[in-house]
């Protein structure tokens, strides 16, 4: 190895720093984000429960661990929705509860001045789309 080029330890300890601060910077703007989309899900239960006042929904928004529980009680089984934001990979994922079959899934997003976002979009459009993500299978299992 030639005297002028860097260990290769000093090669991935460049990487993996870069890796855990963008760990750290996600981590901590994930309560943000968390609150902002747990907004945006009240508000969407909120217009289902005018449409359906018999469909009760409890929404329990856990910021700091990034995670947020939705279930519905309007149905003879209540239906859930688990939410939970990944900083080691930049994701989101959703999982469900008789809410039918194959509807979990994950999203990566983004990081910048705005906060967590999905790809070109800002903060506010990306929890109002994974709202309706999120809630349609809960709220409407049979479609």
């Amino acid at each position: 190895m030639p005297e002028d080029e860097p260990h290769w330890i000093s090669k991935l300890a460049a990487r993996e720093r870069a890796r855990r601060e963008r760990i750290e910077v996600f981590q901590t703007s994930a309560p943000t984000f968390v609150k902002l989309l747990a907004n945006e899900i009240a508000s969407d239960v909120g217009h289902f429960e005018m449409e359906f006042p018999g469909g009760k929904c409890h929404i329990e928004a856990i910021p700091e661990k990034g995670t947020i529980t939705v279930i519905c009680s309007g149905y003879q089984r209540s239906t859930s929705a688990t939410v939970q934001m990944h900083p080691h990979t930049q994701r989101i994922s959703c999982s469900y509860e008789n809410c039918g079959s194959n509807r979990e899934w994950e999203e990566t997003l983004e990081i910048s001045a705005l906060g967590i976002h999905s790809k070109d979009v800002s903060p506010d459009y990306t929890a109002k789309r994974l709202s309706e993500k999120i809630l349609k299978p809960v709220l409407f299992p049979a479609l």
